[in-house]
């Protein structure tokens, strides 16, 4: 492991210390409001992924195929499910069944998690 030595008192430590016993910080907070803290996260931009983008307002009426497949892949299957896009908005008859389905199946998950006779002691 990769240690770093105190300029003011010469201990080492290993890389995740912060400050020194002696009062030395290795890590100095800037006065920037765009730089984060230590620890935060900041926007990564992957090399030879596609950029998502977040999809439009919802839409007027019901949702085609392709408009719940933009909403999925930006918010994740499981949210759009349980609590964005309700089963009656979505055109294709097939879809809007198996989503129903999976609603009710996620809430008795939700359910049997947290009913608390089911908590383990």
């Amino acid at each position: 492991m990769a240690l770093k030595t105190c300029p003011s008192c010469g201990a080492q430590y290993g890389p995740r210390k912060k400050k020194c016993d002696c009062g030395y910080a290795f890590v100095t907070r800037s006065t920037h409001p765009l730089v984060p803290e230590p620890g935060g996260w900041v926007l990564d931009r992957y090399r030879g992924l596609p950029e998502i983008r977040p999809p439009g307002p919802f839409p007027p009426g019901q949702f085609d195929t392709v408009t719940v497949r933009e909403y999925t892949s930006y918010e994740g299957l499981g949210f759009c499910i349980y609590s964005l896009i309700p089963a009656n908005r979505i055109k294709d008859q097939q879809l809007r069944k198996l989503w129903s389905n999976a609603r009710a199946a996620m809430q008795k998950v939700q359910e049997f998690i947290y009913d608390v006779r089911n908590t383990e002691v």
